[in-house]
């Protein structure tokens, strides 16, 4: 998962590119390229889902009438690389390798903030599904902003950190940030508590 991704931001395609210069900036705040643009709140990164581009580059190959082995020697990439793209298959694709093949398309990648998630409700909710006790919205905030787990909601905390798309966390700390008046930089500094003192098989938050 890129940073972006954690911190709640979704690309969108657009099919009419701006003309820009060459690479000017790679890692602080954007990515310029030509022709193809990817900005991002925090840090560069793709974080739409690649299927998503998939289907948008087959449906823009289509318009172009190129078949994916003109369309690979076009961007420089295998016709293997294409054909696992537009089908979903892919994994994992460098941006050094997407972009350049978005560019021949006439597509732009740009990034902006999702829509609101429910961090709280969607974090409490999948703990809930696994431990005894009904862990709520208010009290999970609660616990956030203290530091302070309710006595017998260990395992639910757990779960949240453990199990919980990181995302969604991120969303709840947001939330919870916002509705007590705690800095989320205090919140951080309580998950990494629990981190340790729930001994989490996903340190990430440490």
């Amino acid at each position: 998962m890129t940073f972006a991704g954690a911190c709640g931001l979704r690309s969108v395609l657009v099919d009419q590119p701006a003309a820009e210069p060459e690479l000017l900036q790679k890692n602080v705040g954007y990515i310029l390229h030509a022709r193809c643009r990817v900005f991002f709140r925090f840090a560069a990164g793709v974080v739409m889902q690649l299927y998503e581009i998939g289907q948008s580059v087959a449906k823009r190959r289509a318009e172009l009438d190129l078949t994916q082995a003109q369309l690979a020697k076009l961007s420089g990439l295998s016709r293997f690389t294409v054909n696992q793209l537009e089908t979903g298959k892919v994994k994992d694709l460098r941006i050094n390798k997407l972009i350049p093949l978005l560019s021949v398309l006439g597509i732009e990648l740009t990034a902006s903030q999702r829509p609101d998630q429910k961090g709280l409700f969607k974090a409490s909710a999948s703990a809930n599904v696994s431990c005894k006790g009904k862990l709520t919205e208010a009290r999970l905030a609660r616990a956030l902003a203290t530091g302070k787990i309710p006595p017998g909601y260990e395992s639910q905390v757990s779960v949240i950190l453990d199990e919980v798309p990181v995302p969604v966390v991120l969303k709840a700390v947001e939330e919870a940030a916002r509705s007590s008046g705690v800095a989320p930089k205090k919140i951080w500094k309580n998950l990494a508590t629990w981190s340790k003192d729930l001994h989490l098989y996903r340190r990430v938050w440490e």
